[in-house]
């Protein structure tokens, strides 16, 4: 997969990987802290602080990133983090989760539409009787 797109390495940030483990660390502080300000007793906080560092991290991991893989990876951090933020909200806003349902949706048909293009670049054919020559 890496010579048919033309990748040197897997991971070609923007920033170096000393200064985002640094920035990832401070997202996690700050979101220990605004769970602990936001102290609920209907909200898991433990499920809202990792929810939270996830949907920042998915974000920056966007930013830092070149190539489209990694902005797929980046887009599947944000979808957990909206799932466990449902999770840590959801007796309090249901309209979380059914956001979150949406969301998952939304990323199948992106994943889906990724590996149609995929096999459609691989075999130039998506019609199944081409693809009956793969056997063993």
């Amino acid at each position: 997969m890496r010579k048919h797109n033309q990748l040197k390495r897997e991971h070609e940030p923007y920033v170096p990987v000393f200064y985002s483990i640094i920035v990832v660390v401070i997202i996690l502080i700050i979101s220990f802290m605004l769970s602990n300000y936001l102290n609920d007793s209907q909200m898991h906080t433990q499920y809202f602080t990792i929810a939270f560092t996830s949907i920042i991290f998915g974000g920056y991991f966007i930013m830092i990133h070149k190539n489209l893989f990694s902005n797929v990876v980046g887009y599947l951090i944000i979808e957990n983090g909206i799932f466990l933020l449902s999770l840590a909200v959801g007796s309090i806003m249901p309209i979380m989760v059914n956001l979150a349902i949406l969301l998952d949706v939304f990323m199948g048909v992106l994943i889906l539409g990724l590996f149609i293009n995929r096999v459609g670049d691989t075999f130039k054919s998506v019609k199944t009787e081409h693809l009956s020559k793969l056997k063993d």
